[in-house]
């Protein structure tokens, strides 16, 4: 489904129901705000190091359906 839609993968994500290697070691998102178009988060590190991070919002979170795009 996702090769359909040209979308990428996640990446290490903490919550995937299986087993990824170094899961312990994800970094944990504290906080989050947003205030106009900014985006802000504080995160605990874990062990693992953020070396890039992306951001992707949805109009109808929550939904069965909902989609995710990239911004």
């Amino acid at each position: 489904m996702l090769e359909g839609m040209k979308a990428s993968y996640p990446y290490y994500n903490p919550d995937v129901k299986y087993q990824l290697p170094k899961k312990e070691a994800v970094y944990t998102v504290l906080t989050t705000a947003q205030q106009g178009n900014s985006v802000e988060l504080t995160y605990q590190g874990n062990g693992a190091k953020v070396v890039r991070a992306n951001l992707f919002s949805t109009l109808n979170g929550g939904a069965p359906d909902q989609e995710w795009f990239p911004q």
